[in-house]
């Protein structure tokens, strides 16, 4: 029995490891170069790849983040989550005054040539609310559905 569990384990690794080496064999060198000259200390990355971009998520500063890479190997955009109590305060203060009785199911910075936007998800039992802050001071109703 034992020998037959360690089986199992030893071929589930390599079937994630053939796979993992599967998905890098499709990424171009451009992006590979240009993921590790930027995320050098980078560990435990993942990789999505689409016909239009190539998405890695990652650790680094024991923070999981997303970055964004044409196929080229441009970095296109970073993403990674923030607690509410990192947002500027003026959009703290917005969600308290706006949207009394919701509570935050995502949140996260999105960074585009430097650039910041804030993107929240707040529910509650009826709603679904997705925000949008581009100029961070102000939010604005992206999105909002009935459950």
């Amino acid at each position: 029995m034992k020998k037959y569990i360690v089986t199992i384990i030893a071929l589930f690794i390599i079937m994630s490891s053939t796979k993992t080496m599967a998905q890098s064999s499709f990424l171009s060198k451009a992006v590979i170069t240009s993921f590790a000259t930027q995320f050098e200390k980078a560990s435990d990355v993942s990789w999505k790849i689409t016909d239009n971009f190539n998405k890695a998520t990652f650790r680094i500063n024991n923070q999981y983040m997303d970055a964004f890479f044409s196929n080229e190997g441009t970095l296109i955009a970073m993403s990674h989550n923030v607690l509410s109590t990192e947002l500027p305060i003026q959009l703290q203060l917005g969600i308290m005054k706006n949207y009394p009785g919701t509570w935050i199911s995502d949140l996260f910075e999105y960074v585009v040539d430097g650039n910041s936007s804030y993107y929240i998800t707040l529910e509650n039992k009826d709603e679904k609310f997705i925000l949008e802050s581009t100029d961070n001071s102000d939010w604005h109703l992206y999105k909002r559905t009935i459950k």
